[in-house]
């Protein structure tokens, strides 16, 4: 499998051109604990087995999130598990929304900044808590390797004045200031098993059996919204934190999904009946 070689510096909108802006984007670096001598061997294994989360209760335990709808992550400065100058990370990408062919879209939510093991084992998300045991091979983007060694400061020269306050003379002292980084390059492999790859049926298939009866929130379907809703008043945690159900639909109240939703909405009402006498929805924009 070849790599692409992308600049250190553009790797995140690099990988953010991937998967669009409706995606959540994690990191996950192996490191010098790993089982495999060859960190790129247990890389490409991620690949196609997923990430395994043996803790359980939040994928955050073993992905740190990043970004979302930007390029507002620090992808250069993510490290973990003590590797200094190699580096051998995975890359995860979750979709917000899951549209099925039978006109179905299951919406699983989005996974806020938060930093590694930044948490109280509690699920960001409808999504997080479906697969908070494992990360399937159908999320993991690839990986890319990088050394950290190929980033070199830039230095500006300039000047500064000293004075020696005994004799009251002074001097021009030529001064470098570091004013920013050159960035090498680091390689990414796609992963050829990556969900948007899928054919329809495959994404069909992958979808209904991972999200299943209550945990199915058809956001097309008014009972299963409703269903979802009521979900809600009956999962709690046992500390007393918001669950993943109540952070799913805040999610979705916020997204253009339920903004659609009520434009649709407007749309069906103003076909029966005019509101305001002279108004009419004509249009709608994601």
């Amino acid at each position: 499998m070849d790599g692409i070689k992308v600049k250190q510096d553009g790797l995140a909108k690099y990988l953010r051109g991937l998967v669009g802006n409706d995606c959540s984007i994690g990191l996950h670096e192996i490191g010098l604990n790993s089982l495999y001598e060859d960190r790129e061997e247990a890389a490409k294994k991620i690949m196609i087995d997923g990430l395994d989360n043996k803790r359980g209760g939040t994928t955050y335990f073993t992905v740190a999130y990043f970004g979302r709808n930007g390029y507002e992550f620090d992808i250069n400065n993510y490290s973990c598990y003590g590797s200094i100058d190699a580096k051998t990370i995975v890359v995860v990408a979750i979709p917000e929304a899951f549209e099925m062919s039978n006109g179905s879209t299951v919406y699983g939510g989005i996974f806020n900044k938060r930093k590694y093991k930044d948490d109280q084992g509690h699920a960001e998300c409808l999504t997080d808590y479906v697969f908070q045991a494992g990360i399937p091979s159908e999320f993991i983007l690839g990986y890319y390797t990088y050394n950290k060694r190929n980033v070199k400061p830039i230095y500006k020269q300039g000047t500064r004045t000293i004075y020696n306050p005994t004799t009251g003379e002074s001097a021009i002292e030529i001064t470098n200031t570091i004013s920013g980084y050159e960035y090498g390059d680091a390689t990414f492999y796609e992963n050829p098993k990556y969900y948007s790859k899928l054919s329809q049926e495959e994404k069909d298939s992958f979808i209904s059996s991972n999200y299943k009866e209550q945990n199915f929130f058809n956001i097309n379907n008014d009972q299963s919204i409703n269903d979802f809703y009521r979900f809600s008043y009956y999962y709690i945690t046992m500390d007393g934190e918001e669950s993943f159900v109540s952070k799913t639909i805040k999610q979705y109240e916020q997204s253009k999904y339920y903004k659609n939703k009520e434009l649709d909405d407007m749309i069906k009402d103003d076909n029966y009946r005019e509101v305001i006498p002279g108004f009419k929805v004509i249009s709608k924009k994601d």
